[in-house]
């Protein structure tokens, strides 16, 4: 237990006020864009609910209901749809991940006195570029969706 002490306390020996106060300065557009991420998730598994209470439905029908038959055409295009909104939810999820770990990399770098400047980079390219895949599959199935209406019956 005395060996975690005197880590923590080497830690914090190593970090200035001015450092730390910068760093949370720092942090602060990660912790803006890991909210956006947030709020884009919820978009995305309230329309993934949606899509799987319309499978659902379809799949619930009856033999009773031929007039309604014609809804199950749609379930291949429902179940790309569902694919593509998980893959959505999957990218936005390690964006997500990753803006988290550029906030670790900022204050352990700072606490630990090592540049930490390279990998937030990093970390921000990767952020960026999984987000950007998750707007594009998202767009992708938005297409989807609107190319060919849903059969309401």
């Amino acid at each position: 237990m005395s060996s975690s002490v005197d880590v923590i306390s080497a830690i914090w020996a190593n970090t200035s006020t001015e450092e730390l106060g910068r760093v949370m300065g720092r942090a602060t557009a990660p912790v803006f864009l890991l909210s956006a991420v947030a709020s884009f998730i919820s978009v995305l598994m309230t329309r993934l609910t949606r899509i799987v209470d319309r499978i659902r439905m379809i799949n619930n029908l009856t033999d009773d209901e031929s007039h309604r038959a014609f809804l199950r055409e749609d379930l291949p295009r429902l179940q790309r749809r569902a694919i593509l909104i998980h893959r959505s939810i999957t990218l936005a999820l390690a964006s997500g991940l990753a803006t988290t770990m550029i906030v670790i990399f900022m204050f352990s770098g700072a606490g630990l006195g090592i540049q930490h400047e390279l990998g937030s980079a990093f970390l921000f390219v990767a952020t960026q570029a999984l987000f950007a895949g998750s707007l594009f599959t998202f767009a992708w199935e938005i297409r989807i969706g609107l190319t060919d209406f849903d059969n309401y019956g």
